[in-house]
């Protein structure tokens, strides 16, 4: 049984997308699967991919911008699937390059392939962009697009999802419920639990760490920093993204002194960087909730670091987070609240403590990338 996994990107180092590629291909290659991975770049910055086969898109296909690479690579894959498509038992589809379930529907409906199709979405970032698109290519092609896409969700053979909050807006949509499963994401990283250092620092340091942009709630970041800028403690921002020139536009306005800005940490140092804080920030706007599971949630549990969640309580990581006793978890509205239970981690610094290691169990027993891992590999011998 040949399996064969399509993402714009793959190796460890470059996106969280990509690690988490390489890590299902690994294990599904460990289980005694065969397994090939079609791909426009890869990255192998810390370590090679064991026992799996890379096909990558030609370097005559790579553009000076990310977003006309990824549209070479979806024209690609059509290619390399018309010609080489129905050797393979299963296809395991990202969300990127978009619009490649389509394809796929198309060509299975005309028998190019005959193959059963995995969605594996990582977010829902069209039902997020739908104004978007309809701005670029106006509502009625955006509209006949996105019952396309629909149409092409609903004929496949599972979809594989975060969280329950993104299986319940599918189902919204009109996807069939019986085709989702859930599986969460896990932290790509190498980090040891159970480091936390016994002197702790003068000041609470808390970390944000990986992408800052449109899915964040980045005001609710400000109102938080502005209502911490007189207790002990410091705010961290190791990311990227259109928030951090926002969160520098701010801080300098309001002449913030408990925030700093670092360059992302390379790959294979980011767990020693997660371990350098005593507590982790991490956010969802309220808007964007059933879109995308925020997986530093996961990094941080796996550091044994307490969490101090902005966003919906709906949301799949906030409902980790609480079922754990792993943090905080408060919306804008409740941004008072939030405050005072960080003072008392600020002052009782055994609080934090414990609800890292709380953390830390939970993702051991149900977050870990061997539980999803696991996960993965059962529900593809299913087919």
């Amino acid at each position: 049984m040949k399996t064969l996994l399509i993402n714009s990107s793959f190796g460890f180092g470059s996106s969280a997308n990509a690690n988490l590629a390489s890590d299902l291909s690994e294990s599904v290659a460990a289980s005694g699967q065969s397994i090939e991975v079609l791909c426009a770049a890869v990255s192998l910055c810390t370590r090679p991919i064991v026992g799996v086969t890379v096909i990558k898109m030609p370097e005559r296909f790579q553009c000076k911008t990310w977003s006309l690479t990824k549209l070479n690579f979806l024209l690609f894959a059509i290619a390399f699937l018309l010609v080489s498509g129905r050797k393979y038992h299963r296809i395991i589809c990202m969300d990127d390059p978009q619009g490649l379930p389509i394809v796929l529907h198309y060509l299975r409906r005309l028998h190019w392939i005959t193959c059963r199709i995995f969605l594996w979405q990582l977010d829902l970032a069209f039902v997020q962009r739908k104004t978007f698109y309809e701005k670029k290519f106006g509502k009625r092609l955006s509209a006949v697009l996105f019952s396309q896409l629909l149409e092409s969700l609903n004929r496949v053979d599972s979809i594989v999802v975060m969280g329950k909050c993104m299986q319940t807006l599918l189902e919204s949509l009109g996807v069939d419920s019986n085709l989702i499963v859930v599986i969460p994401p896990w932290p790509s990283i190498s980090v040891s639990n159970n480091v936390f250092r016994t002197v702790p620092s003068s000041v609470f340091r808390i970390l944000y760490s990986g992408h800052l942009g449109e899915w964040h709630d980045i005001e609710a970041i400000q109102q938080l920093l502005l209502k911490c800028r007189s207790i002990n403690c410091h705010f961290t921002f190791q990311a990227v993204g259109q928030g951090i020139a926002q969160l520098r536009s701010f801080s300098a306005t309001n002449d913030l002194n408990n925030i700093s800005f670092q360059e992302l940490a390379p790959h294979n140092s980011v767990g020693r960087a997660l371990q350098e804080s005593d507590a982790h920030l991490v956010s969802l706007r309220s808007s964007c909730l059933g879109t995308s599971v925020p997986s530093k949630t996961y990094a941080a549990m796996a550091s044994s670091r307490p969490i101090i969640f902005l966003g919906p309580n709906a949301c799949q990581a906030a409902i980790d987070i609480a079922t754990a006793d792993a943090g905080i978890v408060g919306d804008s509205n409740d941004l008072a609240r939030v405050v005072v239970l960080l003072m008392d981690w600020i002052e009782d610094r055994t609080i934090a403590y414990r609800k890292g290691q709380a953390g830390y169990t939970w993702f051991a027993a149900n977050r870990s990338m061997r539980v999803a891992t696991l996960k993965w590999v059962a529900l593809l011998n299913q087919a």
